[in-house]
């Protein structure tokens, strides 16, 4: 009996202890953020092909907007060509294809004002 209550009291401590410097850590968290010390980088892959006639375009429009919004924003083309692996992973089946931040936004060369859309809501 007193092995199980020696037992739970050191799970009940290591508990309290996950449970302390998980507080440390968002209070760590909060404070940069207050102070706006923390940084956050949206990424855009734009997926083409050298065959692709709109790909050009979904390329423009990309590099346009990321000028005008400027903000923390990657941009990286992807050629399906040369990177199956890559678009596998996200299942395009077509080109052009924008992901933004893991998840695929848009599939065909979007307009300056939905991309923009999409993207004030990531910055």
């Amino acid at each position: 009996m007193d092995k199980n209550i020696i037992v739970n009291k050191r799970k009940v401590i290591k508990d309290m202890i996950h449970v302390i410097n998980m507080n440390i850590l968002i209070t760590t968290i909060q404070k940069h953020i207050k102070q706006k010390e923390v940084i956050f980088m949206v990424k855009i892959e734009v997926f083409t092909s050298p065959m692709c006639p709109h790909c050009p375009a979904a390329k423009r429009v990309v590099e346009e907007v990321v000028s005008e919004m400027g903000g923390e924003i990657e941009v990286e083309n992807v050629n399906v060509m040369e990177a199956p692996e890559r678009a596998a992973k996200y299942g395009i089946m077509a080109v052009p294809t924008i992901v933004i931040d893991g998840e695929v936004k848009f599939v065909g060369a979007p307009t300056k004002e939905a991309l923009k859309d999409e993207l004030s809501k990531y910055l």
